[in-house]
């Protein structure tokens, strides 16, 4: 069976990141194996994308869809495996994983899927698909001190749930 692990390699780093490359470690060299990063540091700096884009690319990346598209295409891969997607890979991977007919293994490190800063509050009493469980996020501006950027997350993260 081959595999395609799929990663957004965060500006800081931690234990995902620590698992990502310990997976591809122990299976790469199989040729089974392949691992893909996106990469949050390319939205840094002056060869990044302008903030319009990266808003509008937060909720459908049409470039990492292309990529994981490229990726599918050249390994034949029998799943892929996601850890943290966002914000670079999007909502678009999930997408191109229902269009290719591939199923999604996804590894939860923490709880992104459901919460954006990806430690889920205390005070919420159970997950929720209306996407309430992520206003007291949004309030406080959780995801890299912006409640602009926590929105547009929460946002990409209510599609997903009502999606797929």
């Amino acid at each position: 069976m081959k595999i395609l692990q799929v990663y957004n390699k965060p500006l800081g780093t931690g234990g995902e990141e620590f698992v990502v490359n310990r997976l591809d470690s122990l299976f790469g060299p199989s040729g089974e194996f392949s691992t893909y990063l996106f990469k949050s540091a390319d939205w840094i700096g002056p060869k990044a994308p302008p903030k319009w884009k990266q808003a509008l690319w937060t909720l459908y990346n049409p470039h990492s869809a292309q990529i994981i598209r490229s990726l599918q295409n050249e390994l034949h891969a029998d799943a892929w495996l996601f850890h943290g997607v966002f914000p670079v890979g999007s909502p678009s991977l999930f997408r191109q994983a229902l269009e290719s007919n591939v199923p999604i293994i996804q590894f939860i490190h923490n709880f992104r899927p459901f919460s954006v800063s990806s430690y889920m509050p205390a005070t919420v009493p159970r997950l929720d698909r209306t996407g309430a469980t992520f206003w007291r996020e949004i309030k406080s501006g959780a995801w890299q001190n912006s409640r602009a950027k926590t929105a547009l997350l929460a946002l990409a993260l209510m599609v997903l749930h009502a999606r797929w």
